[in-house]
């Protein structure tokens, strides 16, 4: 298995207006539909948005990934051709675990969302669920890379974190 880790400190992200716009454009799109909305504010949607997007910047400012700009979609790989999701929860194994649930279903049941079929998490100590709010000074944590196994329908890791909790 290999190891690589994507760690990066919220610092890190240089091209803040890019990032502002990326965030914010998603955001409201998020909360211009009932269904994504979900009942929450918008400085709520805004929140957890941010709180996803710093991970999907620095793996394109930082770690050479690109943009992928298809409506909820994450990233591409270094490549410019394979999407990768990319999410965030808290550093607990508990919450990976919850977070690869999450998207297991997701891959079952709602395959209209068209999940890539390779997953990043990182974790984040962020104050608060919602709304959420990042600290200059947050570090995210890299734990790892997973693929979808169509036959065993679950997720297999393939690229592992020096700091992964799993």
């Amino acid at each position: 298995m290999e190891i690589i880790d994507y760690s990066f400190n919220v610092n890190d992200i240089q091209d803040t207006y890019f990032w502002n716009d990326r965030v914010l454009k998603e955001a409201k799109e998020i909360y211009s539909k009932k269904s994504t909305r979900n009942g929450r504010s918008l400085q709520e949607v805004f929140g957890t948005t941010e709180y996803g997007h710093y991970a999907e910047m620095a793996l394109i400012e930082l770690f050479g990934h690109h943009d992928r700009l298809v409506e909820y979609q994450d990233v591409l790989l270094k490549d410019g051709v394979t999407p990768k999701e990319v999410k965030v929860c808290k550093p607990t194994k508990k919450d990976i675990l919850q977070k690869l649930e999450e998207c297991k279903k997701i891959k079952i049941f709602e395959r209209w969302r068209n999940m890539p079929d390779i997953l990043d998490i990182f974790t984040c100590k962020s104050e608060g669920k919602y709304p959420v709010t990042i600290r200059a000074d947050d570090e995210y944590t890299f734990q790892g890379t997973w693929k979808w196994n169509q036959d065993k329908k679950d997720w297999d890791m393939y690229v592992q974190s020096p700091q992964s909790m799993i």
